[in-house]
């Protein structure tokens, strides 16, 4: 997926704009520029809903060992 190279964290506290992390090869970067945080917000909404659950990524994870084993 486009767009997220390395770790991410979004701090959200009550009373203050959502605030994100973004650490890249270089160095991290802080930013609570709404539109930063949003493209943050929806890559990480699209890389959840691509994720299979745990369960199930164990189970993939075991059948490629076998098969590189």
């Amino acid at each position: 997926m486009t767009g997220i190279l390395g770790s991410f964290v979004v701090a959200q506290l009550s009373g203050s704009p959502d605030t994100a992390y973004i650490q890249s090869a270089i160095h991290g970067h802080v930013t609570n520029r709404p539109e930063d945080v949003e493209a943050i917000h929806s890559r990480y909404d699209a890389l959840r809903a691509e994720a299979q659950p745990q369960r199930m990524s164990i189970e993939l994870i075991r059948e490629a060992e076998k098969l590189w084993t």
